[in-house]
């Protein structure tokens, strides 16, 4: 059975037939374009608390939250830069 919920991320809901392509372009980001570890999880978690989230896309951007923010020259897209403060 499908783990779906809309404050979800895609790496929080069952593996999907769908999703595989976006696990593809996440691991072929390049190293030198990468965010850290630590600042990808960071960025996960504040768009994990944020209303502009639904089903793993953020809803400012149009993007799967987690494509976002793998790219260490990505921004919040919300009016307010959620990750400005996060170096």
């Amino acid at each position: 059975m499908n783990k779906i919920c809309r404050k979800c991320l895609i790496a929080d809901m069952a593996a999907d037939e769908k999703y595989r392509d976006l696990e593809k372009f996440i691991a072929a980001v390049p190293e030198d374009k990468r965010s850290s570890d630590e600042i990808y999880r960071a960025r996960l978690k504040i768009c994990k608390s944020c209303d502009n989230l639904a089903y793993g896309t953020c809803l400012k951007s149009g993007c799967y939250a987690e494509m976002r923010a793998i790219k260490r020259d990505s921004h919040c897209p919300d009016d307010f830069d959620r990750w400005a403060e996060i170096k």
